[in-house]
């Protein structure tokens, strides 16, 4: 649920918009928690994405 806000507000309005620890019911030291850094966060959102495009994408020897 962090990743995919996190996601959401990378994508709508960048990097330094990410603030939404109150829309996922947390508190922001409970983001820091799980991610010390925001760029701890950030390389794991970006790893996530990059993980669900590669899955859409399929495998390179699929001929769909």
């Amino acid at each position: 649920e962090i990743l995919e806000a996190a996601e959401r507000h990378m994508r709508a309005g960048g990097y330094d918009a990410v603030s939404f620890a109150a829309e996922v019911g947390i508190k922001s030291s409970s983001v820091h928690c799980h991610f010390p850094q925001k760029t701890d966060l950030g390389v794991a959102v970006v790893h996530r994405y990059r993980g669900k495009i590669l899955n859409a994408l399929g495998a390179p020897d699929d001929a769909t």
